[in-house]
């Protein structure tokens, strides 16, 4: 099994600082959430690479380095409330709740919201509604 915790540090010292994100929040959030949790098992051992991770359903969970610098250029502070539309899987809010007061998450499958839903339980993230 791979160590997700390393790949997860990689990814963001090695993929997402070097793109010129610096905002500690920003990059402790990246740091902080199983990108492997969102994606589908077949995709786990890939869920850190500097690439778009296919979901199914012709979706994909956005590269984590073009994540974070829209995050950066988007400067959320912690008494936002963000609307997160077509939310897949539920990565992009859960960064999001690490950094805000809370999150609203609109997905128009429900295989996907099903998937979000159980994702923010795992981590105990209670500031996101979909």
């Amino acid at each position: 099994m791979k160590n997700f915790s390393t790949a997860r540090a990689a990814m963001v010292e090695g993929q997402i600082r070097p793109m010129g994100v610096i905002d500690p929040h920003i990059l402790a959030a990246f740091g902080s959430v199983p990108r492997e949790r969102f994606v589908p098992d077949t995709q786990q051992s890939v869920a850190y690479r500097d690439e778009d991770v296919p979901l199914g359903e012709g979706r994909f969970l956005m590269e984590p380095a073009v994540h974070a610098r829209m995050l950066e250029a988007v400067s959320p502070v912690k008494s936002c409330r963000i609307l997160d539309v077509g939310g897949g899987t539920g990565y992009a809010a859960a960064i999001l709740s690490r950094l805000v007061k809370s999150v609203t998450a609109l997905e128009s499958s429900k295989i996907f919201l099903d998937r979000a839903v159980r994702n923010w339980e795992s981590e105990g993230l209670t500031n996101i509604t979909g």
